[in-house]
């Protein structure tokens, strides 16, 4: 098998891979359960805050910041 891989890549010759389309039909229902799903997430991600000068404030930032963890305000 390897031998024939190896010549049909030498000819030129490319192995597609299988390809699927996906039609999704009720966009609304896909989006009010990802966005259900990541208030879930962020619910149990979410940690008690501390007040100041207690590892607080900048330090906490630049942790989370470190993890990859972001706070989005609006």
């Amino acid at each position: 098998r390897i031998r024939i891989f190896k010549a049909l890549g030498e000819a030129g010759i490319e192995i597609p891979f299988p390809q699927q389309d996906v039609h999704l039909r009720d966009l609304d229902f896909v989006k009010s359960t990802v966005a259900r799903m990541a208030a879930e997430r962020a619910a149990k991600g979410a940690k008690p805050t501390q007040p100041a000068g207690q590892n607080g404030g900048a330090e906490n930032g630049a942790a989370d910041a470190a993890k990859g963890h972001t706070l989005k305000t609006s």
